[in-house]
């Protein structure tokens, strides 16, 4: 993201202000995408811990349980994704010159279409992800569910 001048906005050379302050707000935008991987990482080895437990044959509804980790999972990597978007919109203020404060990291006015909660949670990268997963888990319950019938039809 690193920028020096924004031209396209019609200002010249940004000051060394401006400059320091885009910087700051450039790893904000990091942190919280590095946040959002991490989460996403956290919940894949919640839920396939989980399976693994069901898949033993220890306890099957623990398959149905792994669905509340992504669940909330989901909404929180949402929230990250929704906060990274308006600090994305900060960024592009400073770049405007519209940000009235210097080094103002408060993003609690900005709201644009693309940083709406339910934007976000329905993005096509969330989307993507976390009802994979859940289809995953209902594919991981079937296949228990199946295999304890067979087991049953059997022994029974």
């Amino acid at each position: 993201m690193g920028v020096t001048s924004n031209k396209e906005y019609g200002q010249a050379e940004l000051s060394s202000q401006q400059v320091l302050h885009l910087e700051m707000i450039e790893h904000v935008i990091e942190r919280m995408s590095q946040n959002s991987f991490a989460l996403k990482g956290w919940v894949m080895t919640l839920v396939v811990a989980i399976c693994a437990l069901a898949a033993n044959g220890s306890e099957q509804k623990f398959a149905i349980v792994s669905v509340i980790p992504i669940i909330v999972f989901w909404f929180l990597d949402s929230f990250y994704l929704q906060r990274e978007r308006r600090y994305r919109a900060l960024y592009d203020s400073v770049l405007e010159g519209t940000v009235n404060r210097s080094f103002s990291m408060d993003i609690a006015g900005i709201k644009t279409k693309k940083s709406n909660y339910m934007r976000c949670l329905f993005s096509v990268a969330e989307w993507v992800f976390y009802v994979s997963m859940l289809v995953g888990i209902a594919a991981v319950y079937y296949w228990i569910f199946i295999s304890s019938l067979g087991g049953a039809a059997v022994n029974g």
